[in-house]
């Protein structure tokens, strides 16, 4: 390595007047990749009796890289949920959309009925006018009938009556003409 190296040391490593970093492990620095991870593990990884920094350097390099791993893992995921729900969402918008066309279907529907229960609705009542009217004729013309009726069998009996009266004025007329006709034969005779 060259001289110009943060960690410069004659060996091509760590010098020995590299000290050992601490790693505050309060919760001002704690944090979490999905459940694992952060300042709290890298520090449970690190051995405390060991005082070889290029020890130290790797394994934090490699938690560093397993972190990243799974920061990109967890990233992918969020990412997959994410179009999940964006799909569901506009899953969802669809069917709103095609519910509130269906509403207004429906409310159109409705008015139409509504609208030709009115129309129907007068139209009965015309009906029930007419039927009315027609009924108050019906009631007039069987006044009418019976009084025709009535003044029909009236004179029916007077015609009767009177064909009665007809007749015997009829056989009054023969009986006077028979006696007539004897008279004058009686006076033919005298």
């Amino acid at each position: 390595m060259s001289s110009n190296n943060y960690y410069d040391s004659p060996s091509g490593v760590l010098g020995s007047s590299f000290s050992k970093p601490h790693y505050d492990t309060s919760d001002d620095h704690e944090m979490s990749f999905e459940g694992s991870g952060g300042f709290d593990e890298v520090s449970s990884l690190i051995p405390q009796t060991t005082d070889d920094p290029a020890v130290q350097l790797s394994r934090l390099y490699r938690h560093t890289v397993d972190l990243t791993k799974r920061l990109k893992e967890s990233e992918r995921h969020l990412a997959s949920v994410a179009r999940q729900h964006e799909d569901r969402i506009e899953e969802l918008q669809h069917k709103l959309e095609e519910t509130k066309a269906d509403l207004v279907a429906k409310k159109r529907e409705i008015q139409d009925h509504k609208n030709k229960e009115k129309t129907n609705l007068h139209q009965i009542a015309a009906l029930e006018g007419e039927v009315q009217r027609i009924g108050k004729d019906l009631s007039g013309q069987m006044q009418l009938y019976h009084q025709l009726k009535r003044q029909y069998e009236e004179q029916r009996e007077e015609a009767e009556k009177l064909k009665d009266l007809v007749k015997i004025k009829e056989e009054e007329l023969h009986s006077t003409q028979r006696n007539l006709n004897y008279m004058s034969s009686e006076e033919k005779k005298v």
